[in-house]
């Protein structure tokens, strides 16, 4: 059972102890662990140690649960806020949020949840004061979920999670909800204090990293819930029917318009319009595209009445569009007015904390009934992994994997596509050749910095969680101190 108790310590994931229950699925133990060492509890272990199966309901509440996550200042910690009782926050090593900074009191302020849509915190006289949302609280102040908590240096953001109601689409947050490493936390709670306002979002991210899904669960979440969600990926319209395809047109404006066309602007009206790969449209259909969003009213192609709409417009791209607007190849009035709210959606790479529950839940989506699990050095693997396709890819590996399987254990020997996105000459030993650089990089950054993995994360420009993935995988991590 040694090996399924390494398996206890992959940070940022559900909590308890193998068959307890806890009212929420994010549960942490304070204190239990260092700050980020926090534990991933497997449903059951199969008796040879090797193998583990995730909680059915993982990333998905059964009931109400809340959290605070430190997300910048200090180490990442993540603190579940119990029903009904004050949590305190401060620099005494007995608050249930340690603030590791000195602009902190040693009790700076308590927060209570109490199982409604939104928290309490309560400044106790604090010396410096603490902030939320960018106002300094004066007495006590609300949380609602995405609400951000700033006290000196340390910013903390909080999450609500309440189950979907019977009946609704509870897969509208799909992968997001698995949402465990606190980079990711910090760009979700963003997503939600966006959701509550009218104004344009801008999504910025490599291809497959979630943008539409998180572009989703700024609609569920938002005032327009109940209208329709729009998506179009404006790279795959044909130049010439991109503002038929956006505005509509009118029977006869242009050789076979023999019908009038309803453009998704108006077919998104009272809800919310998703304009995915939004770089990809031509500077003359941004020249429209800003005037309808600076008007709130559009004319048909072949009409002179303009027609209002009440639309929400979130943009995304995977390209880097003040390049192209100081090239000329977008319009920068039109940035200025999408860009109103910025949410930049990291690549997987950058949150390892969220592959092994991701990994599982898409095996619980594509395995159906069959008894499909993942091997403990099938989950190192996947972790290891750059993850270039980014969480698309890793639903394809895993897709791919389930439909090859000779077997319902999953090793990594079974594991198809993770060399994707490497050249294929030379096979593996080109990949070899890859890691030996790789390892040599990180065993001189980690000389260089005399083991700091904070200083050596930030040397190489990864995550630190990235970092112990990575030393483990090469032997790298010094041997556990003897007791």
């Amino acid at each position: 059972m040694e090996t399924a108790q390494r398996l206890l310590h992959s940070q940022f994931s559900g909590g308890g102890a193998p068959g307890s229950s806890t009212h929420c699925p994010l549960s942490r133990q304070p204190g239990a662990l260092p700050a980020g060492e926090l534990t991933y509890t497997p449903v059951a272990v199969v008796t040879d140690g090797t193998t583990y199966d995730a909680p059915p309901a993982l990333g998905l509440p059964l009931e109400p649960c809340a959290y605070v996550a430190i997300v910048a200042g200090q180490e990442p910690q993540v603190v579940d806020l119990p029903l009904g009782r004050e949590v305190s926050l401060g620099r005494s090593s007995s608050s249930g949020v340690r603030i590791d900074d000195l602009a902190a009191s040693r009790l700076q302020a308590t927060i209570r949840w109490d199982g409604g849509p939104s928290a309490t915190l309560i400044d106790h006289d604090s010396r410096n004061g603490t902030q939320v949302d960018g106002r300094k609280v004066i007495g006590s102040a609300p949380l609602v979920s995405g609400s951000e908590i700033v006290v000196g240096a340390t910013h903390m953001v909080v999450a609500i999670r309440i189950p979907p109601a019977q009946g609704s689409d509870a897969g509208v947050d799909e992968a997001l909800l698995l949402a465990l490493d606190p980079v990711m936390l910090k760009t979700v709670a963003l997503a939600e204090r966006a959701a509550n306002g009218d104004s344009t979002v801008l999504l910025v991210g490599e291809t497959g990293a979630g943008k539409e899904v998180l572009a989703r669960r700024i609609h569920a979440h938002g005032k327009r819930a109940a209208g329709p969600f729009i998506a179009v990926n404006c790279g795959s319209i044909p130049e010439t029917l991109a503002e038929s395809t956006l505005f509509g047109h009118e029977k006869g404006s242009f050789t076979g318009a023999s019908d009038r066309r309803t453009g998704l602007f108006e077919a998104a009206g009272g809800g919310t319009l998703f304009l995915d790969e939004v770089g990809e449209l031509s500077v003359s259909t941004q020249a429209r595209l800003l005037r309808v969003l600076e008007e709130h009213a559009l004319t048909r192609i072949g009409a002179t009445e303009p027609i209002s709409v009440d639309v929400r417009v979130i943009a995304a791209t995977n390209r880097d569009v003040e390049a192209m607007s100081r090239d000329g190849g977008f319009r920068r009035d039109l940035l200025y007015r999408l860009d109103v709210i910025r949410i930049e959606v990291p690549p997987l790479r950058d949150r390892p904390s969220d592959i092994a529950p991701l990994a599982q839940r898409f095996v619980r989506q594509l395995a159906g009934d069959a008894p499909v699990i993942l091997t403990a050095d099938a989950i190192k693997a996947l972790e290891a992994h750059a993850w270039p396709g980014n969480v698309r890819q890793l639903r394809n590996v895993i897709e791919r994997s389930i439909a090859v399987r000779e077997r319902d254990a999953l090793t990594e020997e079974n594991l198809i596509g993770l060399d994707d996105g490497l050249p294929t000459s030379g096979g593996g030993a080109l990949r070899h050749r890859v890691d030996d650089v790789e390892r040599d990089t990180i065993a001189e950054a980690l000389e260089v910095c005399r083991g700091n993995q904070t200083k050596t994360a930030k040397r190489l420009g990864i995550s630190r969680r990235t970092l112990i993935y990575k030393m483990e995988r090469y032997g790298l991590k010094p041997p556990p101190r003897s007791k």
